[in-house]
């Protein structure tokens, strides 16, 4: 019999998603591009150098629209290296500011099929700024797909976006039906609308948004994320599981799907297959603190204890302000104490 048990070590799966995963979670579904935000959609990587072509480190990195609106940002590693881990397709631009150089600012494309890459050279005060863009399939341009959609509709569709952060849900459903109206194509839409409807209780709704979005982009994983976020929420948790299985299955490099695929089977005391999808949510997105208690919990019931303490220590030590990490603290002293108790 395991102490680690005895002891009562786990955190409860329901209290770790009790911070409203229909909120905070839903902003992680892909695209949604909100400042600040967990998203999952095109990897935007570069590296930033200096004279010489000396990297840049400790150097702010802004990724902003089209209109100047800022999306992310994020400072440059030792080597100069920056990345943004969840892009939407559209237009942006990349802005970096460094005291001693002049101020670089690059406009690029980015489209659902691509992995942007880039490569961005300061010049000093009075200089003249360079860029050299590549990627991993090919060059960072336009999808078709994306050149397909109007302006207007690309256009209502940022509104609503923005309506959507600033909590005017009516206008942003409105905005988004819009851009639907003048493109009825419109995916991206779609997934939103899902999404706004399943926080709201509006589950036919929601339920025919998600399934027309799976249909126009012949069931990629992006919207087949949009499609099990509506089942978890609407407890329909063996359609979820099944969905974001096959979400997996289109692409292993989506932590949202990764992530719910692992807390459903954990839900479903699986915890063996919970494992891989855990892990991997967690190596994908590093700043989302329930894929740490979640993963703590699944090591708990794989008898891995010691693995378990290093996965807590981490989250302790990245979100030591969370308002698990209390508890987590407490935990932690009695799986120690269990270990030692074991070891002896």
């Amino acid at each position: 019999m395991h102490t680690v048990r005895l002891l009562g070590a786990w955190l409860p799966l329901v209290a770790i998603l009790s911070s409203a995963p229909t909120s905070a979670l839903a902003r992680a579904l892909p695209g949604t591009g909100q400042f600040g935000g967990w998203r999952r959609g095109v990897l935007v990587t570069g590296t930033v150098t200096g004279a010489h072509g000396n990297p840049l480190s400790s150097v702010r990195v802004v990724l902003q629209t089209a209109l100047g609106d800022p999306v992310e940002s994020t400072l440059t590693n030792s080597s100069g290296v920056f990345a943004f881990s969840g892009v939407p397709a559209g237009s942006y631009a990349v802005v970096v500011r460094v005291r001693g150089y002049r101020t670089g600012s690059w406009p690029i494309q980015v489209s659902r099929s691509n992995l942007v890459g880039l490569n961005l050279s300061l010049m000093p005060a009075g200089g003249r700024l360079s860029s050299r863009r590549n990627s991993a399939k090919g060059p960072a341009t336009i999808s078709v797909r994306h050149l397909l959609i109007p302006s207007k509709a690309r256009q209502e569709y940022e509104r609503a976006l923005k309506s959507d952060a600033r909590g005017q849900i009516a206008e942003a459903i409105a905005q988004w039906k819009n851009s639907i109206k003048i493109y009825p194509k419109y995916a991206a839409s779609y997934m939103q609308l899902s999404r706004v409807y399943a926080d709201h209780g509006q589950f036919p709704q929601a339920l025919a948004a998600a399934k027309h979005a799976v249909a126009l982009t012949n069931k990629n994983a992006e919207s087949l994320c949009y499609l099990g976020y509506v089942y978890v929420h609407e407890k329909e948790f063996a359609l979820a599981t099944a969905t974001f299985r096959q979400a997996v299955r289109r692409s292993g490099s989506m932590w949202f799907s990764q992530f719910w695929l692992g807390w459903l089977l954990l839900r479903q005391n699986d915890a063996a297959a919970a494992y891989p999808h855990l892990a991997r949510a967690r190596d994908l997105r590093p700043e989302m603190p329930q894929v740490y208690l979640l993963l703590y919990n699944d090591l708990l019931r794989l008898d891995r204890g010691k693995d378990a303490l290093a996965v807590l220590d981490a989250f302790l030590k990245h979100f030591p302000k969370n308002p698990f990490a209390p508890e987590a603290r407490a935990k932690r002293a009695s799986l120690e104490k269990s270990l030692r108790s074991e070891a002896h």
